[in-house]
């Protein structure tokens, strides 16, 4: 082949190889954005647990209990690749943590919570949990949960957390423990369905 036509090949390939190059860096950017932007919002849920009946822990009031069960949670939205931010690490105090799971007055404590810790979804949690030990040393956990999602505006991303369980294990502190799991399970199902309504409408 000639020479030519040698340096006119891998001219021709140095031109198709700038291209996919300069394609690549200007894809990047928006497919960067699509990720981060849209679908990466950061999220927060604050938890209130409330148990009467066969009292595990009679140390711990209600609040410090609801503090450990949102850093659990966090945890768990964490660990299903949710970007979270745990109030309770980030310095969330007791008295604050009561203030803002007023039922009355979310919408407001969502705004709050979202500027100060510059989140985009914030979600209230409310488990309660009526506990029953067995005489045959099984125990039985009636828990109900509910709670619902808003955006940094205060507005509320639609349906609400509703759902009625009823768990028994060998012991009291199994059957808390199988019931905030299962809780915490339909709690992730619940902000994938939030931060999803966050999306711009499909062109």
């Amino acid at each position: 082949m000639p020479n030519w036509a040698n340096a006119a090949k891998k001219k021709a390939l140095s031109r198709s190889f700038g291209l996919l190059v300069l394609s690549i860096a200007l894809l990047f950017p928006f497919h960067a954005l699509s990720r981060t932007g849209q679908i990466d919002k950061k999220v927060m849920v604050l938890c209130s647990w409330k148990q009467t009946g066969q009292v595990l822990d009679k140390t711990s009031k209600d609040i410090t209990l609801s503090q450990q069960l949102t850093t659990s949670v966090s945890r768990y939205l964490s660990q299903n690749g949710f970007n979270v931010v745990d109030p309770i690490a980030a310095g969330l105090s007791e008295k604050d943590h009561i203030k803002f799971m007023k039922t009355f007055n979310q919408k407001s404590s969502a705004r709050d919570l979202a500027k100060r810790f510059e989140v985009d979804v914030v979600g209230f949690v409310y488990l309660e949990a009526v506990i029953a030990e067995k005489s045959n040393e099984f125990c039985k956990v009636n828990g109900t949960l509910t709670g619902e999602g808003f955006d940094n505006r205060g507005v509320s991303l639609g349906s609400g957390l509703y759902r009625a369980y009823q768990v028994t294990r060998q012991n009291c502190e199994k059957s808390v423990a199988e019931y905030q799991r299962q809780a915490a399970l339909r709690v992730v199902s619940a902000f994938s369905l939030w931060r999803k309504s966050l999306l711009p409408p499909l062109k």
